[in-house]
């Protein structure tokens, strides 16, 4: 609706991509648009079906949706619903940079925890582009997506992570503040 465009592929990733310039016109005579990926993200789920929607509980009311943004339901052919909510320019950038450094810490933690890491290595992008495939790892970090999943597994592993992340934000976060900050980013994905 407001120029982006959600995409999934055969190889589980999701895309966001955005019209950029007008190219022409087509043989019907609309615009065509030249298409810049701005979001990637490994769902590792083979999406079959996107529907504007949100999945909502019988008590939420019914006023909330005009402060929310575009939300997507997709389906997968494993029979999972995933949710997708579009979040304001303003508060993805912070959550974004908190996203970033819990990745960082959850990866530093390493092998203590296997099901961690393959947790966070499954979320990386798997490109489609035979250059990147041919590359040691032919995997790309994620960007443009907020993960609400590891936003929760850092609450899990709070106790282990907050200090280290809160040093890795390096902003004057406080532990105890970012585990509030976080606590408000997963109740406002619900």
């Amino acid at each position: 609706s407001n120029g982006k465009i959600l995409v999934a592929d055969d190889r589980f990733n999701l895309f966001l991509m955005e019209r950029q310039k007008e190219i022409g016109k087509s043989h019907s005579g609309s615009p065509g648009y030249s298409l810049q990926t701005v979001g990637q993200l490994h769902l590792g789920l083979l999406v079959n079906c996107i529907r504007p929607g949100a999945l909502r509980s019988a008590t939420t009311t019914p006023d909330r949706s005009d402060e929310e943004g575009d939300q997507f339901l997709l389906c997968t052919i494993e029979g999972a619903l995933v949710s997708l909510k579009s979040i304001g320019n303003s508060a993805v950038g912070r959550m974004l940079q908190i996203q970033h450094a819990i990745q960082v810490n959850i990866q530093k933690q390493g092998s203590a925890d296997p099901s961690v890491d393959a947790r966070v290595d499954w979320k990386l992008f798997r490109s489609i582009d035979s250059n990147t495939l041919h590359s040691s790892s032919g995997a790309l970090d994620p960007s443009g997506f907020v993960d609400g999943d590891l936003f929760e597994l850092f609450l899990v592993m709070a106790d282990e992570l907050a200090m280290k992340t809160a040093n890795t934000l390096n902003d004057g976060t406080e532990a105890g503040e970012l585990v509030k900050e976080v606590q408000t980013i997963v109740d406002s994905f619900a």
